[in-house]
């Protein structure tokens, strides 16, 4: 499953496409267009990261893509490291340090085996990843592990929101038809067509981080949704109506301390 995994992202990465419209990757300009789409798209994530950076020292990013958050974050004054499965996107992240005259340093890592010490950084981040690793549990402990006591953790998982309850729906369906149909492999492929994806109501996020401290939970919507001709209107219901936003939203942002 991890070679499937890191196959997967390898060829799947998130705004690549984007930066190579304008680009090659390696160019300044290919890491300018990656991350005006990607804060295109996710508009409330800037204030999260800037949370997150306010209290500055260094930080470990699992599971980076292009590395547009790693960038982010280092223009705001922080020392940043990050681990991703594919050895590919570490190459294509580490280009955007010296392109964007940016320090950083990525490395091809899994993250549920972290290759630092206990307490090496003063914060951790995870945005889309650990929901796509088998040992999702095992991966945010290594975060809370290589965290210093007090450390800052921000983490997004997918949430039971709207999507998954139309996706369980379709699955009980199956069932009474009298298929057999393997729960986790038919989510994964149905919500976003990964070799894995797990999705998290509110009372699995405080299991999975209860080994954390003032721990909070927000949901946010995927911002990609506005320019989908036929479920835009569902992004500005979900953000005008913040009680649909927590039961239906997408993202869950999850906020806490070691």
């Amino acid at each position: 499953m991890k070679n499937k995994i890191r196959a997967f992202w390898s060829a799947q990465v998130p705004y690549l496409e984007a930066g190579q419209k304008i680009a090659p990757v390696g160019r300044a300009e290919f890491y300018t267009a990656a991350d005006a789409k990607r804060y295109r798209y996710e508009t409330y994530l800037p204030a999260y990261l800037d949370r997150l950076a306010a209290g500055g020292g260094t930080l470990l990013e699992v599971g980076f893509g292009v590395g547009s958050d790693l960038r982010y974050l280092a223009r705001r004054g922080m020392r940043v490291v990050g681990a991703d499965l594919s050895p590919s996107n570490a190459q294509i992240a580490q280009g955007g340090f010296a392109a964007r005259g940016l320090a950083g340093q990525t490395t091809a890592a899994d993250g549920e085996s972290l290759p630092f010490r206990d307490g090496s950084f003063d914060a951790v981040y995870s945005f889309g990843a650990l929901h796509h690793t088998p040992g999702t549990g095992r991966a945010i402990e290594e975060l809370r592990r290589v965290l210093k006591p007090g450390g800052r953790c921000l983490v997004m998982l997918y949430h039971q929101g709207l999507a998954y309850r139309l996706i369980a729906l379709k699955l009980a369906v199956e069932r009474i038809r009298g298929r057999k149909v393997d729960r986790e492999n038919f989510i994964s492929r149905a919500y976003d067509q990964t070799p894995l994806s797990k999705l998290y109501g509110q009372d699995d996020l405080r299991s999975l981080f209860s080994g954390f401290q003032d721990v909070r939970i927000a949901i946010e919507s995927y911002g990609g949704i506005k320019e989908n001709k036929l479920l835009f209107w569902l992004y500005y219901l979900l953000d005008a109506f913040p009680f649909l936003m927590r039961r239906f939203g997408s993202f869950a942002m999850i906020e806490c301390r070691k």
